[in-house]
């Protein structure tokens, strides 16, 4: 990989555990600058239509979390859910 690739892809959790870094969704590089991705996934907590029950705000990183537990291969239907190589999370909010 030369110095201005970016890594595609999950991260192998063989190399690094899945509980590792920071939350992306699916384990994909996180990516600040959208314009060279395919697919974006953007995290934005939103909790403006909610009274007197918060907890939307805490939607995305739930959703980043559970994601972080999806695998490359299915084998019990022979696919792969896993997003296209050159996928990234585009900058998250935490």
């Amino acid at each position: 990989m030369t110095s201005n690739e970016t890594p595609r892809g999950p991260v192998d959790s063989s190399r690094v555990p899945r509980y590792a870094g920071p939350a992306t969704f699916a384990r994909l590089p996180r990516l600040d600058e959208v314009g060279r991705a395919d697919v974006a996934v953007v995290g934005v907590p939103f909790d403006s239509g909610v009274s007197y029950r918060p907890g939307a705000r805490f939607g995305g990183n739930a959703i980043r979390e559970a994601s972080r537990l999806l695998r490359p291969y299915n084998p019990a239907q022979d696919a792969s859910p896993s997003p296209s190589p050159r996928s990234r999370t585009a900058a998250t909010s935490p």
